[in-house]
């Protein structure tokens, strides 16, 4: 007797006749996860944009799009905002309001007018400078400092000539910082009042406003224009990047980039990944990887594998490792190194064909889930199992322009279509679709006869499968029949294939030299 059980999917670097049993020669719209044959849903629409759309994100249970590829990551803040990077410049979306990510400082000093007259016995040489906070406390880098001033303590100062906020970025006010220089010689901006930003002027008094915290907001810098790839990172980080370089924001305040914090990579970069406290570095040459709990803390060393990263819409992070394409194949790249994991399903010249540098990818169950246009032919899904030793492929009639994992439902969504799409669709919803599952060659080392066949399912009301029987190549048999023996024609074969196909999910398939061998499981 011959059984086939604990199938899986397609490797197609192995000819039919080397396939290790139980894998397939063709496995299209197949779940193959816990050894049966079972069909993939069809996925089912979640939302319709109302134009075509590239990007498109899941957040605070509102459905965003946009005609560009971007980026989109929550922050860690405790208010509820969107951090965008691919939009022209980096945007913040807050309350359904986007904004530049950028909050500029004042540009223009202040003016600082005694109040009085000063005591030539006891004075202080003293200066001020001003910030401007959003309706998220957002706090803007320092204007220019004002020119110093000679005062007495007791006497007030005016500041005034504020520069206006910028425009659409949510400024309410205005904090007011004082220098103060220490016993050391050490000179530091103290805070001292916030006023309403609608202000012309503001009288400073010692009594009236005692110093506060020293000036946070010093380094803030703002992003630049072009930075890109946003990501979050543990401990309140985000890190993007622009060019050959590395941006991390001050942690749990995503407006702010200190270049304080930049590392700079040998090549361009074209997207990251994080897993833990690491950071994946992908570029046009070698990886890097990058450690640290904390900006200041980050220690960069290259991966030295020439393993470069061909299109950053292909980046996926698996929670333990960053996957990705390159020239060399489908790399996996954690603490520990990196692999090339696809080299166990395809050959190089398989992987060229597949176009990587075409590669849209998301994840689902663990698996790695690609939208691709191969060389020749149109954009179609591949999803690729590495749970295994042998990591597999299984093949999807589905297009995707875009995707999107939600990470708090476990939930892919595709953008339908091939360069873009206005309908977003949940992956692996709907009604099962029909699947087409074929073994490899089964050889027994000479001619052999089988008399009969069975394939056995699991009792699902209204799903059936149709079964072919191969011998030599040539097609003897074809049954709808489940869970019963059916006679097969005589005659010998060397080699011998069968397949499925249907909605119904298969656990096994024999074959014997008659009927009676099948008879009673």
């Amino acid at each position: 007797m011959l059984k086939a059980e604990n199938f899986k999917g397609e490797i197609p670097r192995i000819t039919p006749r080397l396939l290790p049993q139980g894998f397939a020669e063709v496995a299209l719209n197949a779940k193959l996860k816990d050894g049966n044959i079972a069909a993939l849903n069809a996925t089912v629409t979640a939302n319709t944009f109302a134009s075509t759309a590239q990007s498109f994100t899941f957040h605070n249970a509102v459905w965003r799009s946009w005609n560009t590829v971007v980026n989109a990551v929550p922050g860690p803040v405790a208010q509820d905002r969107l951090y965008v990077t691919g939009d022209l410049q980096p945007r913040v979306i807050v309350g359904g309001e986007t904004r530049n990510l950028a909050l500029p400082g004042p540009a223009d000093a202040p003016t600082a007018t005694l109040v009085g007259t000063l005591d030539p016995e006891v004075f202080e040489t003293i200066a001020f400078v001003v910030t401007f906070v959003t309706d998220q406390q957002e706090e803007s880098p320092p204007s220019p400092i004002s020119d110093t001033l000679d005062w007495t303590p007791g006497l007030g100062v005016t500041v005034s000539n504020f520069s206006p906020p910028p425009a659409g970025r949510g400024v309410t006010h205005r904090r007011i910082y004082r220098s103060q220089t220490s016993a050391m010689g050490i000179t530091d901006l103290y805070f001292v009042a916030e006023q309403p930003i609608a202000g012309n002027s503001f009288t400073y008094n010692d009594t009236s406003h005692p110093l506060g915290e020293v000036l946070p907001s010093n380094d803030y810098d703002a992003p630049p224009s072009d930075m890109a790839g946003i990501i979050a990172m543990p401990n309140g980080m985000m890190a993007a990047f622009s060019g050959k370089e590395v941006l991390f924001c001050e942690p749990f305040i995503p407006h702010a980039w200190p270049v304080r914090y930049r590392l700079k990579v040998d090549y361009e970069v074209v997207g990251l990944s994080a897993f833990g406290s690491t950071l994946a570095i992908l570029t046009t040459g070698q990886p890097y990887l990058a450690q640290g709990t904390a900006p200041e803390n980050m220690v960069m060393e290259r991966v030295e594998m020439n393993y470069p990263c061909v299109s950053a819409r292909g980046i996926v992070d698996l929670g333990y490792s960053a996957v990705y394409p390159s020239t060399e194949g489908l790399i996996m790249l954690s603490t520990s190194g990196a692999q090339v994991v696809s080299r166990k399903i395809w050959t190089r010249d398989q992987w060229a064909a597949l176009n990587p540098a075409t590669f849209i990818a998301g994840q689902y169950d663990g698996a790695y889930v690609v939208s691709h246009e191969p060389v020749s032919g149109t954009r179609k899904i591949v999803v690729i199992d590495m749970s295994g030793d042998q990591p597999f492929i299984t093949r999807a009639d589905i297009q995707a322009a875009a995707m999107h994992y939600d990470i708090s439902r476990g939930d892919l969504y595709i953008l339908d279509g091939v360069s873009g799409g206005t309908e977003v669709r949940k992956w692996d919803a709907g009604a099962p679709m029909q699947y087409r599952w074929r073994s490899g060659l089964m050889r027994q080392g000479g001619a052999v006869g089988y008399g009969a066949a069975e394939t056995q399912t699991m009792f699902e009301a209204g799903r059936t499968v149709t079964t072919r029987v191969f011998a030599d190549a040539a097609q003897i048999r074809e049954t709808s029949d489940a869970d019963t023996p059916f006679r097969l024609p005589s005659g010998l074969a060397e080699r011998w294939q069968f397949e499925c196909e249907g909605t119904a999910t298969v656990t096994a398939y024999r074959m014997a030299g008659d009927i009676s061998a099948l008879s009673g499981g």
